[in-house]
């Protein structure tokens, strides 16, 4: 019986490396599963930021340039809220449609990474 357990020894200890080795391997893929998406989180925030700022100037100064043509400033940066409010309501309507694309290409890159 003791040369049984003798035999099992080393198999015993391969399984033990075996199932350790899979668990470092599990959490390294860990990682760099998030590593990937937080730099692609960071770097399209750093985008979006730069755009953003240029958006915001580029409305500003076409308030301006409507409300010189309209007479009235106001009526300048009220048609451009009037744009942006007419474009919220169709994001709003297409809400559902937007949502499943974007669920299924978090999915998509999720899985293929």
């Amino acid at each position: 019986m003791e040369n049984k357990m003798a035999a099992l020894q080393p198999l015993i200890g391969d399984t033990e490396n075996f199932l350790k080795t899979n668990l470092e391997l599990l959490k390294l893929k860990a990682v760099n599963s998030i590593a990937d998406l937080l730099s692609k989180f960071i770097s399209r925030l750093y985008v979006s930021a730069v755009l953003l700022f240029s958006l915001v100037s580029l409305n500003i100064g076409l308030a301006l340039w409507l409300g010189d043509l309209f007479g009235k400033m106001y009526l300048g940066f009220l048609s451009v809220a009037a744009f942006y409010g007419l474009l919220a309501l169709t994001l709003k309507l297409m809400q559902k449609s937007i949502k499943l694309r974007a669920n299924d290409s978090l999915i998509d890159q999720m899985l293929n990474s």
